[in-house]
């Protein structure tokens, strides 16, 4: 089932009212156009390229050992 909606102070609001038991699980999937326009990347904001993040993990994961990238 796909539902369309909107954000409205940090709280989603399905267009149409849709009866849903109580407690049952959802998924939210943000649209590709959408994330464009946030700037999001992944779950937070971020400038860097997924090689310097990669490096990141890397050297703190390896840190006191002698690993060489």
């Amino acid at each position: 089932m796909v539902l369309s909606g909107h954000v409205k102070d940090n709280v989603i609001i399905l267009d149409k009212p849709i009866k849903l038991p109580e407690g049952m699980k959802v998924r939210i999937m943000i649209s590709d156009k959408t994330l464009k326009k946030s700037g999001l990347c992944g779950i937070w904001q971020d400038s860097r390229s997924a090689d310097e993040i990669v490096n990141e993990i890397i050297l703190s994961r390896s840190e006191g050992r002698d690993i060489k990238l």
